[in-house]
């Protein structure tokens, strides 16, 4: 037996994992996904001479690993074919080199246990595909069989099928020759091998064979995380407290790029959160035991020191009886706590930095509550990290409470004078570097400082913003008679945070950023709905004139050739709509969308993304079949979305796709936090090469002084940082 594993891609909707390093090296419990693999083969007999590596991303660290262990076969243009181009180049290898023994034929990012290899070893019949039996979703390939088990149709595009392909498939070596010729072909070298053997079954037919037992395929980041839950090994896995607040929000959205984070709030604010009273013990312990994390990080209190000498006995029971039944738990089910704490634990009365083992001496009681915080959770958690940090800003949405940044910013824009303290200085830390930085020191335990090295008064800090949002300075004046009783004036924490791991803007550079979140584009082009307005204007209306100026631009040759306009849903349907307006193409959506299905731009998606990668795209295929077609969506940053929703319309028979884009091409990666920090589409295939990438017949972006004009005529001063071409840039 012929063992071939298809390990050439990249696995880009893994996001940053798969940066450096291939899918099919991907740690799973102490050992690479392709080396598991490896081991379960020559437990089972199977050697060096009868198994064929298929690589192309990356291919030299497969090789310097697993090269004196198998045959390598090299998939060169890997970044623009797809697996039936591999898997031909293996038959074709196999067809001249090697005895005509049966082959089999594993994809090299699925994860399987000896018992599933075993069974499929067993069976004799020649040609087999492989299946479980389970509902097909979006990432899957459905079977359908007939009632002697004999396989009518496969493919991404099922959607109505019990049985999932589970990526093995069984041939002799006969059927082997009829297939290779097929899978080199070029009109197939851009799909997945189900779609050729889809169009040969009725030629060449198979059995389907449905096992039990532990196997999944990773192909984002929380299949990564759903197969180690699957096979017991431990992953990340965090819940958050005071999920909706302004630090929290930011801790949420950053940390969900790469890990599973469960949001609890005290009060029905946000529908991603869980409701959960942390003064409950016992909900909160059953909480807790039922979804079983790694980490527990703690924001939830009051932070307000006046509030909290108001009502000190409510500043006890949140920021000190909800640590101590954290504790509790923590301590019960053996979980890591991560508590936010403050640099008012000292009294900024010591003339120097404080060090994380500095003497307690707080000067109000919101600092003595988080002192009491600090000794429980060091005295009763024996995993935990307490993560100092000075007073914070930033910006999560509109929704946000109001901060003094925020009324600083509003008193300014309304030309309104302010009057500030001149006296306490503070080293105020951006709410995303903060998340950022948390993000990185997961792994470490004690008492860390958090902070930006210049210090700042309130009356120093709004002349920087005002610099950095280009209001009037003259507005902002000193006040006089300020009463600080209960203020420590000048407490500087010593960054025990390197450089190296993350390095905290000052105040100015700080606004700059968050004045770009507040006017990022991307509200725009993706994360409003329809029916709101940014800058009095009509987020619908936006999108529908820019898809009408893309239908300006183009080639008259590609609109001859279109049957319909069909966006993705729902990022594309606006545009759509403009674009077949301005065209006279007709409007045709033929892909569906589940409603619940939640936005996941942002998952690590890439992408981290389980609430992931717009899932449950599904083709009308009577609509769609033998159809040239324009799929509409808002923008290309990483292209993996969109690679996936063509590969569905091409293996549900559509003729020719045209993919066409409102926005210009995005060259830079987002430095203002709002996009996590992905590799780029741009950054690894040239313009010319955008087609061959999406294995489509052409690829049109809206020109970029067309967006640029249209933005700064309509919609006021934008980031859009992202769009900015190589001349403006450098």
């Amino acid at each position: 037996m012929n063992i071939i594993i298809l390990a050439a891609g990249q696995g880009k909707r893994l996001g940053k994992l798969t940066d450096d390093t291939p899918k099919c090296l991907l740690d799973f419990g102490g050992k690479s996904i392709l080396e598991r693999q490896i081991e379960i083969l020559n437990l089972n007999g199977i050697q060096k001479n009868n198994i064929f590596i298929v690589l192309g991303y990356r291919a030299e660290q497969v090789i310097n690993e697993f090269g004196n262990k198998a045959n390598i076969i090299i998939n060169n243009e890997y970044y623009c074919t797809d697996n039936a181009y591999s898997l031909g180049l293996a038959f074709d290898y196999i067809s001249k080199n090697c005895d005509k023994d049966d082959v089999m034929v594993l994809d090299g990012d699925i994860i399987f246990e000896e018992d599933v290899f075993k069974k499929v070893l067993s069976y004799s019949y020649k040609n087999l595909l492989f299946g479980k039996e389970s509902k097909s979703s979006y990432n899957s390939t459905g079977i359908e069989i007939d009632s002697k088990g004999n396989v009518k149709e496969i493919g991404k595009h099922i959607k109505n099928s019990n049985i999932t392909y589970l990526s093995i498939m069984k041939l002799s070596h006969e059927y082997m020759l009829n297939i290779k010729d097929e899978l080199l072909d070029n009109k197939n070298k851009r799909n997945w091998y189900t779609v050729v053997i889809n169009k040969l079954l009725s030629l060449l037919p198979f059995k389907c064979v449905l096992i039990d037992g532990r196997i999944d395929e990773v192909n984002t980041y929380y299949d990564l995380v759903k197969a180690k839950d699957n096979f017991n090994i431990k992953n990340f896995k965090i819940i958050l407290t005071g999920a909706s607040g302004l630090l929290g929000k930011k801790i949420y959205s950053i940390l969900s790029r790469d890990y599973e984070v469960i949001g609890i709030q005290n009060k029905s604010l946000f529908k991603n959160f869980h409701n959960i009273d942390l003064m409950n013990e016992k909900d909160l312990n059953a909480f807790v035991y039922l979804n079983r994390p790694d980490i527990i990080i703690h924001t939830a209190a009051i932070a307000d020191p006046d509030k909290c000498e108001k009502d000190r006995n409510l500043a006890y029971d949140i920021n000190v009886e909800t640590t101590r039944i954290l504790c509790k738990i923590c301590k019960k089910y053996n979980i890591k706590l991560i508590l936010i704490s403050t640099d008012y634990v000292f009294d900024g009365e010591k003339g120097s930095e404080y060090n994380i083992n500095d003497v307690y001496s707080p000067k109000n009681y919101y600092g003595y509550t988080k002192q009491l915080s600090e000794i429980l959770v060091k005295e009763e958690v024996p995993e935990h990290l307490i993560i100092r940090i000075p007073i914070i800003y930033g910006f999560n949405g509109e929704d946000d409470k109001d901060t003094f940044f925020t009324n600083v910013v509003k008193h300014l824009k309304e030309g309104k004078e302010l009057f500030l303290d001149d006296i306490q200085i503070r080293y105020p830390v951006l709410i995303d570097e903060v998340a950022m930085a948390i993000a990185k020191c997961l792994p470490l335990n004690g008492i860390i400082h958090m902070s930006s090295q210049k210090g700042v008064t309130k009356y120093n800090w709004a002349k920087e913003i005002a610099r950095a949002f280009g209001y009037d300075k003259n507005l902002i004046n000193k006040k006089n008679n300020v009463d600080l009783k209960n203020r420590p004036l000048h407490v500087k924490l010593k960054n025990s945070v390197d450089n190296n791991i993350f390095e905290f803007s000052d105040v100015y550079k700080g606004a700059l950023i968050v004045k770009k979140q507040m006017n990022c584009v991307f509200k725009l082009i993706y994360k409003s709905q329809p029916i709101d307005e940014i800058n009095n204007v009509n987020i619908g209306e936006f999108r529908y004139n820019l898809g009408k100026k893309l239908g300006k631009e183009i080639d008259k040759n590609i609109l001859s050739e279109l049957d319909y306009i069909v966006p993705v849903p729902s990022s594309g349907l606006f545009y759509a709509m403009g674009l077949a307006e301005e065209t006279g193409i007709p409007y045709m959506q033929g892909l569906v969308k589940s409603e619940t299905t939640a936005r996941s731009f942002n998952i690590m998606d890439l992408g981290l993304r389980e609430k992931i990668i717009r899932s449950k795209i599904m083709p009308v295929k009577n609509i769609l079949k033998g159809k040239n077609i324009a799929l509409v969506d808002e923008a290309i940053f990483t292209g993996t979305t969109l690679r996936i929703t063509c590969d569905i319309l091409k293996a549900c028979g559509v003729n020719q796709i045209h993919i066409c884009i409102p926005t210009p091409i995005s060259f830079f990666r987002c430095e203002q936090y709002v996009q996590p920090s992905r590799v780029l589409l741009s950054e690894n295939i040239s313009t010319q090469k955008i087609s061959e990438y999406f294995r489509v017949e052409s690829v049109t972006f809206l020109y970029y002084n067309t967006f640029i004009e249209y933005l700064d005529n309509n919609c006021g001063p934008m980031c859009y940082d992202c769009f900015i071409n190589d001349e403006r840039k450098s």
